[in-house]
């Protein structure tokens, strides 16, 4: 598996690239079919600087490219109940890029929507421990004034609850590209420092495509057939609806 993501900001400083090679070495067959011997793994994360100015054009093109297939992928399976084998062709065929490069979508992808609903369920555990302490406090008050607070917090406590279990109910995952803040940022320009619409829509497109995931296999060139580190050179082969050709970047 390797990762490569860069913040494309323009500041004048060269993006450093991160990536993560885990290989698998192959199992060894024993005398019983039953019998195998553990599966080793080798994992390498390596960090490099670009030595050279950095051709930001096909990199974030790469990166937008991704991001909003990434966005059509899960309307494609979250809420068109898309199979994902019949996804798969179609993206191949109307998007131009390779069956890999797919699964790295679907990889991240999936990566995000099992992050999403693991930090919900920690946030509905964590609320429903809420009420009963509320309870407690309650019946220590003195004063009418605190139970009556108390008994709103317990209800409050109530529908946030309720409002969790809706979400982790939901087919759809609310998981919003750029993240939430910026995106309510654009309902209050001049207190978020913008001074029109235009300015926020170009930071909140930047923030979408900040980073893109390549996923690789242990059958694969050097791991990866679409980002390789050889020769003190990262080669990253962009798809077909970018030109299908592979960029060179001295590291």
């Amino acid at each position: 598996m390797l990762r490569v993501g860069s913040s494309f900001q323009c500041d004048g400083l060269l993006p450093a690239f991160h990536w993560r090679i885990r290989r698998r070495r192959p199992r060894k067959q024993l005398a019983s079919a039953r019998e195998r011997v553990p599966v080793n793994t080798m994992t390498i994360r390596v960090e490099a600087r670009l030595a050279t100015p950095v051709p930001t054009r096909e990199l974030e093109q790469f990166a937008v490219l991704f991001s909003h297939l990434e966005r059509r992928l899960i309307a494609a399976l979250n809420v068109r109940g898309e199979q994902l084998a019949a996804a798969k062709r179609r993206f191949l065929a109307e998007h131009r890029i390779r069956a890999w490069q797919f699964n790295s979508l679907h990889k991240q992808l999936s990566a995000k929507v099992a992050s999403w609903r693991e930090v919900r369920q920690f946030h509905l555990a964590t609320v429903a421990k809420q009420p009963a302490k509320a309870q407690r406090e309650s019946h220590r008050a003195q004063s009418a004034d605190v139970v009556h607070q108390q008994q709103r917090r317990r209800q409050r406590l109530r529908d946030r609850y309720l409002h969790l279990e809706r979400k982790l109910a939901a087919a759809v995952p609310s998981i919003r590209s750029g993240s939430r803040a910026r995106f309510r940022a654009q309902f209050h320009l001049r207190e978020n420092g913008y001074a029109d619409h235009a300015g926020w829509q170009r930071e909140w497109c930047a923030a979408r495509a900040t980073a893109f995931f390549l996923l690789g296999s242990a059958d694969e060139r050097c791991g990866n057939q679409t980002c390789q580190n050889r020769h003190r050179a990262l080669h990253l082969r962009l798809p077909d609806a970018l030109g299908d050709y592979t960029l060179t970047l001295p590291v």
